[in-house]
């Protein structure tokens, strides 16, 4: 009742003359409670009957699995044998290649090589929290920033290793599944159109190339997405694997939910913080959180906000500790800023959504299965009732700014802009058949905007080139992109950059940026332009003052990342995409 109360009132931010009143949900909220409290205790008999005969009594937990290494269970070991052998084998190979990948990370090497040697000790020793360690580090294991790397990343490498180790450890599940069922049907389709996707998306294949790991181009960013799905099903297996550990793996896996939506809300209130402010409802500034793929838009953030939000509203509502209700609550409340900062339109509805399934079915089986827990605990619609009220009153403040608003206006016109996009998106299509049943194949959907678009805006080029002992960086033009990496730099100082760059174009220029920025909005910047003078195609150096004394420091609850930034020159004729191509060298120094 109150979430359509809620929607009934927004609805008058778009109508003349009108004006939303919050009152109005209490009410509704309070009127929907007294009725279903007077309904509850008519029906109450009749639905404790009803469970009575309907229901199967609830078997207890099985116990913990064993793992190989118990011993006096011959059967559920592989101790002796060339089978333990290989096993013991594949897992050497396994997190020696993880390990050497760290190894080959730019930076962080030896803290992302301590995280995992401690989370394959902590799977070895029980391989159920692998369960709860890979989700807590899903949405914030993420360095790309840093790094470069979202190919093949430290999250990649924490998911070999805690894979690898609680498969090695435990034992193939001697409990019979149901292989023809519904869901199962469901996820081998799925799992059929992803693999027909990445046939069709890798071919023709290649040898890699400097290129091919640095771009969405190429039928190696098939694969990229691909992995996501083999993680998933490595994940699933070791879910079932672990069957008999009963409800332990659901609780372990709740948690490392709960973990990694607290880390993420953290990042985002620190991003708040930094770049907008915490109650600046009216600034257009839009929180990406750890998520470093939003750096070419997506929805990654609202979508793992509202996913998530669901176990600690669950939690909110059915866990039996009240520190861990209490704790769980304020998360929720904590997520709802969080996702209403996002300015998402669609996250605002899925948000609403997973609360209103929570919070409406954990009630109802709650009423289902234990009809006497009204008797037994505190009144959990009253509590439920005053959480999703504190809920809607943190959020409204938010929906009602200047911003939302504006947001929720433009609703029409930015679903006209998807419709074009999608249609445009449709026509870069071949028309034969085969791909109009298929698909142009999986991940390949970059290249195919590039060249056959027929929107007016590209993404500009660029590409690592060698010539001889040397490599440098080649730009195109293109609707203006930004290659940027963090830098650790004294603030409140002014700087020269140093760069041989050469353009095909006489009079060309390059401009070069330090931002206080972290992934899409800029907060503060210094630029420098560098002229590659009037002779085309030779190597020139250049010196450009930066200007940078307006870069200054922040509290640590508030720090801004400094960004070092290429930005590739902007054009708005597609014609001229390929007649300017400055390459560079660069270096900063103060």
């Amino acid at each position: 009742a109150g979430l359509l109360c809620l929607v009934m009132e927004a609805s008058k931010l778009f109508l003349a003359g009108t004006h939303p009143d919050p009152t109005n949900v209490l009410i509704a909220m309070v009127a929907c409670a007294v009725a279903l409290r007077g309904l509850d205790g008519l029906a109450s008999a009749t639905a404790q009957s009803a469970v009575q005969h309907a229901l199967p009594a609830v078997a207890p937990d099985l116990p913990a699995s064993r793992t190989v290494e118990a011993a006096g269970d011959a059967t559920a070991t592989r101790a002796n044998g060339p089978g333990r052998l290989l096993g013991t084998l594949v897992l050497a190979i396994l997190l020696g290649l993880a390990a050497l990948s760290a190894l080959r990370l730019p930076t962080l090497t030896l803290p992302v090589l301590l995280l995992l040697l401690t989370c394959a000790a902590a799977v070895w020793q029980r391989p159920l929290r692998a369960l709860a360690i890979v989700p807590a580090a899903l949405p914030v294991f993420d360095l790309a920033p840093w790094t470069g790397r979202f190919y093949w990343d430290e999250f990649d490498l924490l998911c070999l290793v805690s894979l690898a180790v609680a498969m090695h450890r435990t034992r193939p599940s001697q409990g019979a599944r149901p292989i023809l069922d519904g869901l199962s049907w469901a996820f081998a389709a799925v799992a059929l159109s992803l693999l027909i996707g990445s046939l069709r998306g890798f071919g023709p294949w290649q040898l890699p190339d400097l290129n091919n790991f640095i771009s969405y181009y190429g039928g190696y960013n098939t694969l990229r997405i691909a992995k996501g799905a083999v993680w998933a099903w490595c994940f699933v297996a070791l879910f079932h694997r672990l069957s008999e550990e009963g409800g332990a793996r659901q609780r372990h896996f709740a948690a490392g939910m709960q973990v990694g939506l607290a880390l993420t809300v953290a990042v985002i209130l620190w991003e708040r913080a930094a770049f907008a402010g915490w109650f600046d409802f009216a600034a257009d500034y839009r929180v990406t959180g750890p998520f470093s793929a939003m750096h070419k838009g997506g929805a990654y953030v609202e979508c793992y906000l509202a996913v998530a939000s669901a176990y600690a509203a669950t939690a909110a509502l059915r866990a039996r500790n009240w520190a861990v209700r209490l704790a769980s609550g304020g998360l929720l409340l904590a997520t709802a800023y969080a996702q209403m900062v996002t300015f998402s339109r669609n996250g605002y509805a899925a948000f609403a959504l997973v609360l209103a399934i929570v919070f409406g079915l954990g009630m109802l089986t709650r009423r289902l299965t234990d009809p006497a827990a009204s008797a037994s605990r505190p009144p959990t619609a009253t509590a439920a009732g005053m959480l999703l009220a504190l809920v809607l009153g943190l959020a409204w403040p938010i929906a009602s700014g200047d911003f939302a608003r504006e947001r929720l206006a433009q609703s029409a016109r930015d679903l006209s802009v998807r419709q074009a996009h999608w249609a445009d998106a449709l026509a870069q299509r071949d028309p034969d058949a085969l791909t109009t049943l298929l698909g142009v194949g999986l991940g390949r959907f970059p290249e195919s905007h590039f060249w056959r678009s027929q929107e007016p805006r590209r993404a500009a080029s660029f590409q690592l080139v060698r010539e001889g002992n040397d490599t440098f960086l080649r730009l195109g033009t293109g609707a203006a992109i930004y290659i940027e990496q963090i830098v650790d730099l004294p603030r409140a100082t002014d700087y020269q950059v140093r760069a041989r760059i050469r353009s095909s174009r006489p009079g060309s220029t390059q401009v070069v940026m330090l931002c206080q920025k972290w992934m899409l909005t800029s907060a503060t910047c210094a630029s420098a332009t560098l002229s590659a003078g009037p002779v085309a195609g030779v190597w020139q150096s250049v010196v450009a003052p930066l200007p940078a004394r307006a870069l200054t420091a922040q509290a640590w609850f508030a720090y801004r990342p400094l960004k070092l930034t290429l930005v590739t020159e902007a054009v708005r004729e597609t014609s001229e995409r390929s007649t300017c191509q400055p390459s560079a060298r660069m270096s900063v120094t103060n």
